[in-house]
């Protein structure tokens, strides 16, 4: 079992004979898997990179607000947006929206310095961390794109079949696992 501080279990690994799956995971914070090769999520899922979890969708799947009240005037001012591809969404205590990127453009990049979405104050991400893509199928391509301290996608099928070596973020704690021979 892998337990917070305060010992409620957050997630389950169990030996098999061949491995360690991941079998359970308890409450809404989620267990979330380092990528070490290109991964496609679906819109609407959460990724963990540097100090920032991002909720990603597609450009379909963005809440669209509409302003209504009395006091407006009937004319529109400014130029409506285009259809935003992608859509990332900061994302701060308690679930609460932060900074938001936006974008008709079918990639988008994310780091600490000179990217489309930049984080200059997270000292954990590299200057160019990941790389978002449009996929086939309604899919975001998550790609780490050399970063130092990596990428984690939040684990959305169990079980998962773990290898010796991978990095889980479980709450604030990452987990290296070392499996060793029966």
């Amino acid at each position: 079992d892998v337990c917070s501080s305060d010992l409620e279990r957050h997630a389950v690994l169990r030996k098999t004979d061949d491995g360690v799956d991941l079998v359970e995971v308890a409450g809404p914070g989620g267990v979330y898997l380092r990528i070490r090769e290109p991964v496609r999520v679906n819109s609407g899922e959460t990724i963990f990179a540097g100090e920032q979890y991002l909720l990603l969708r597609r450009g379909a799947d963005v809440p669209c607000e509409s302003v209504v009240g009395d006091d407006l005037p009937a004319e529109v001012f400014g130029t409506p947006l285009p259809m935003p591809k992608l859509h990332v969404t900061q994302l701060l205590a308690g679930g609460l929206p932060g900074r938001v990127a936006s974008t008709d453009r079918e990639q988008v990049t994310i780091g600490r310095e000179g990217c489309d979405l930049s984080f200059p104050q997270d000292r954990f991400l590299s200057g160019r961390h990941l790389r978002l893509e449009l996929a086939e199928q309604e899919l975001i391509q998550v790609v780490d794109i050399g970063s130092l301290n990596g990428t984690f996608v939040r684990v959305q099928t169990l079980p998962v079949r773990l290898r010796h070596g991978e990095e889980l973020l479980a709450g604030s704690t990452l987990l290296r696992l070392e499996v060793t021979p029966a």
